[in-house]
Parts: C-alpha cells; sequence; structure tokens
C-alpha cells in the first residue's frame, strides 16, 4: 500500500470510530442529554433513539471495515455521506436546535469534505486500477502483496514479445509461467524470462529425470485452472514445485502473469520467493 492509500485509509479508520460513538446510545439511552443537549422521554422516543444509535454503529463499522478492505470502500464512503448530508438537511433547515446538535452538525460538515475527497481518490483510483479479480489476486491479496496491475488487449501467440510492447517496458522483465512434465509424469512450474527459452535438457538434468517436457494446453490448463495465454504461478489449482530462473531475481521489478490473457502484474521479484518458494535454477537459453 502506497502513502497516499495509507493515509487515506487511516482517515477512514478514524471517521468510522467518530461514527460509531452513538452506539453508546443503545446501551444507554440517558447519553442522548450529553451527545445532543436533549432529555429522552418516553419510551417510544427511546426506542428511536436507541435504533438511531444502532444505524450510526452500523455506519462507523462499514467504514472501519472498509480502511482494510478496499472492495467496501466506495460503498462505505457513500452510505457514510448519505447518512451525515441527511443529518445536516434536517439540522440547518430547522428553526430550532440545541447548541449540542449544532456542533455535531459541523463535525459531520467536516467529516462530508473529508469523506468527499476519499471517495473521489478511491473512485479514481478504481478507475485507474479496473482489473480482474483472479485467484492469482486473491492469493497476493492475501499474502498483503504490493503489485500494479496492468491490463491490455491479449493478442493470440503474441506472447511476451507483445505484451512489452504494449506496455512500453523490457521484454527480459516479462516473465512468463510455463507447465512442464517429466518423464515420470510429474508436473512443475517454470518461470522464464520472456526472451529466453528453457532448455529442456538442463531442467531435466537440475531434477535427476530422464526428461522433461512440455505439456499440452488442455493439460495444462486442467492443471493450473488458467487458460494458456493467462496462467499465473499463484493460485494454480494443482499443487506443484516452482522452478525460477536464476537471473530474475537480478531484476528490481518483474511482470508477470495476473491469471488472466491480458493482465499482468508488476512485482518485486522477491515476492516470487516469499509467496512461492521457488527453486532457483539457470536453465534459460536463447529463443529461437
Amino acid at each position: 500500500m502506497n502513502m497516499p492509500d495509507k493515509i487515506a485509509s487511516i482517515i477512514l479508520f478514524i471517521v468510522g470510530i467518530i461514527n460509531i460513538l452513538p452506539i453508546i446510545v443503545f446501551f444507554d439511552s440517558s447519553k442522548t442529554a450529553k451527545l445532543y443537549g436533549i432529555p429522552i422521554e418516553g419510551e417510544s422516543l427511546i426506542i428511536l433513539m436507541r435504533h438511531r444509535g444502532v444505524l450510526l454503529g452500523l455506519v462507523g463499522l462499514t467504514l472501519i471495515f472498509a480502511a482494510f478492505n478496499p472492495e467496501l470502500r466506495i460503498f462505505a464512503i457513500a452510505l457514510a455521506l448519505i447518512s451525515k448530508l441527511a443529518f445536516i438537511f434536517l439540522t440547518f433547515t430547522a428553526s430550532n436546535y440545541t447548541t449540542e446538535i449544532r456542533q455535531v452538525a459541523l463535525i459531520d460538515v467536516g467529516a462530508i469534505l473529508l469523506l468527499a475527497v476519499l471517495g473521489v481518490h478511491f473512485y479514481n483510483k478504481s478507475l485507474i486500477m479496473n482489473y480482474p479479480i483472479t485467484p492469482a489476486i486473491r492469493v497476493l491479496r492475501e499474502k498483503k502483496v504490493e503489485f500494479e496491475p496492468h491490463v491490455f488487449d491479449y493478442v493470440e501467440k503474441g506472447g511476451t514479445k507483445h505484451s512489452s510492447e504494449v506496455l512500453g517496458i523490457d521484454e527480459h522483465a516479462v516473465v512468463k509461467t510455463l507447465i512442464f512434465e517429466t518423464s515420470e509424469k510429474k508436473p512443475l512450474i517454470v518461470l522464464m524470462h520472456g526472451d529466453f527459452q528453457v532448455s529442456t535438457k538442463n531442467l531435466a538434468r537440475f531434477l535427476g529425470v530422464k526428461t522433461v517436457a512440455p505439456v499440452a494446453p488442455e493439460k495444462a490448463s486442467k492443471l493450473t485452472g488458467y487458460l494458456v495465454g493467462g496462467t499465473s504461478p499463484f493460485g494454480v489449482k494443482t499443487k506443484m514445485p516452482v522452478m525460477a530462473e536464476k537471473t530474475i531475481f537480478d531484476l528490481s521489478r518483474i511482470y508477470i502473469n495476473g491469471g488472466k490473457r491480458g493482465f499482468l502484474v508488476a512485482i518485486a521479484p522477491q515476492i516470487l520467493r516469499d509467496v512461492l518458494q521457488v527453486q532457483e535454477v539457470e536453465v534459460k537459453q536463447n529463443a529461437d
């Protein structure tokens, strides 16, 4: 998470805490006198105010959860804005209200300004970062991995050459995810630079097996749960050992498939070690 997002999440959390405070009225209706400057008399009014405390508490909880869950942020901010705008409208169109009510309304004005700024920030980010939520993305989020999504038009058999040209990056930094099978029919994943091929001879020697060969596209899809051309090493259907070309870790940043055709994520290569527990190999050879 970058610094602007961290600050925005902290603000969202604080606004949520402030918004959750009226829930104390649910447990102790006498607190309304302190919060709003009005004594509560009559069971019907007590019921309404206690219910209001619960509703505001739910809005506050939603904001707090949204501070840690990006998918909830726009909804939570919209919900809080509707609640606060309604209160301000009712307050300032009334002819007589307490000083405490006025103070609450002014606090809500400040909260609305903050929420509006946050809403614009997260909405603009959602437009920029509009990407598919694949099993790979779920794994990266679960592991709290910082990544940068890149969506582009997929071209059949365009490969890493096409993706690097579209994104304006070095093909060497684009890492392809390849599925191989040993002579004992044991599948494995190999991560290789886009501008290199895998030497199956060297790979077989490293593994101590007779031969290694790429699996058929249909079998690769069955093993990974992804379509060929959209295969990610993260979130695969079948657990397989992962081999990564050693020089991948010399790069400062790599671009690897995010689990869908026309979708790459930029990450630090160290993530491969942290999340996949890869074995480093030296099996690259020049592409034909």
